[in-house]
């Protein structure tokens, strides 16, 4: 039986991970030894006028759907919107959930460079942001309709290939 972490946030009592996440760097499994994914699925999203307009600029969010098996692409996509890096993030991993499900993916690993968007989708993390609150349940909606399993993991930006900024 695998050992679950206490984290503790300012704001309440001692959380304990669902296990399908991914807290920072460390995976917590779902049950040991079942989660096989079937595809990999990179997020990126950015703020491309995050030095004129920090709080609402033109961003671009992308994802890239990488086979498990054999690393051959098997979709990307990219859009474009309004809003802050924070946003465009959490675009991004809507947007590769919404590929995943068009694409029949099962158990997908989302991987993204935001540690923000990986632990407040986990719950690891508060969301003071009332906006990036209603994101993170849409999101939370998204990952859920694909109707398998799922782990979201946090990566080096330099790893992720549906880099944008």
């Amino acid at each position: 039986m695998t050992e679950q972490r206490q984290l503790f946030q300012r704001d309440g009592p001692p959380f304990v991970p669902p296990k399908d996440c991914v807290i920072g760097r460390k995976f917590v499994p779902m049950k040991e030894g079942e989660f096989v994914p079937d595809c990999f699925i990179y997020c990126d999203g950015g703020n491309k006028e995050s030095h004129i307009k920090p709080a609402g600029g033109r961003t671009v969010f992308s994802a890239v759907v990488i086979d498990a098996d054999t690393g051959q692409e098997l979709g990307r996509e990219r859009q474009t919107g309004k809003g802050t890096n924070n946003v465009a993030e959490y675009e991004a991993v809507k947007l590769g959930a919404a590929l995943a499900r068009r694409l029949g993916v099962l158990a997908p690993v989302f991987r993204t460079d935001s540690l923000l968007v990986v632990n407040q989708l986990c719950g690891a993390w508060s969301c003071a942001n009332p906006r990036l609150r209603v994101l993170r349940e849409k999101t939370r909606a998204f990952l859920r309709g694909i109707g398998g399993q799922y782990r979201v993991e946090h990566i080096g930006r330099r790893k992720n290939i549906a880099h944008v900024d």
